[in-house]
């Protein structure tokens, strides 16, 4: 298998808190801009424990995992809802003050593969329950004998959801894109029970 892309990457805000007997439902979601990248690094809590010299049991289980995302051009309005910040839209303005609180939502995206022997395009989608997200790193540079692009960065963090053996992170694969994102719609729409 081998992935060559990414596209659609939304956020959906919590509708409201959530809870231990369900999982988190969301507000209607909004788009990031087109995607760069998305490159997820779990984090889990590990320990050992030895008897007689010998390894008797070993746990290792889910804390968090850290999604930086690039994005080439993350509309204003959508990035200060994901960071907590504030939005004027008739002066295109985000102001970002020290109590600022990044609201809790759900995180997807697309990614392309291709695997060997096929030349069929495979849309992987990708849900995440629970994240926040922050600002990242942001970088100008004066235009010189090449161009450099730069790209606005959101750090993302997904946690589990409260609910005991929810999950906090889906993977589905589909043969087209509009069966990736009707799973996806799905997914921050969530019917009874489901």
């Amino acid at each position: 298998m081998a992935a060559f892309g990414l596209m659609d990457m939304r956020f959906g805000k919590f509708k409201a808190d959530e809870t231990e007997t369900a999982m988190p439902t969301y507000e209607t979601p909004v788009s990031l801009g087109p995607s760069a990248t998305a490159n997820m690094t779990v984090a889990t809590a590990t320990a050992e424990d030895y008897g007689d010299n010998v390894l008797q049991v070993k746990i290792s289980e889910f804390v968090s995992a850290a999604i930086p995302a690039e994005l080439n051009d993350c509309p204003k309005e959508a990035l200060a809802l994901v960071v907590g910040a504030v939005y004027d839209a008739e002066k295109k303005e985000i102001s970002y003050a020290g109590e600022d609180s990044a609201p809790f939502g759900g995180l997807s995206y697309i990614r392309n593969l291709k695997r060997k022997g096929s030349s069929a395009t495979i849309y992987e989608a990708h849900f995440y329950t629970k994240v926040q997200g922050a600002l990242g790193n942001e970088n100008a540079q004066t235009k010189g004998s090449s161009i450099t692009f730069q790209h606005a960065t959101i750090n993302f963090t997904a946690y589990p959801p409260l609910m005991p053996g929810g999950a906090w992170h889906y993977v589905a694969e589909f043969d087209t894109l509009a069966g990736a994102q009707a799973y996806i719609n799905e997914k921050f729409t969530p019917t009874q029970g489901g």
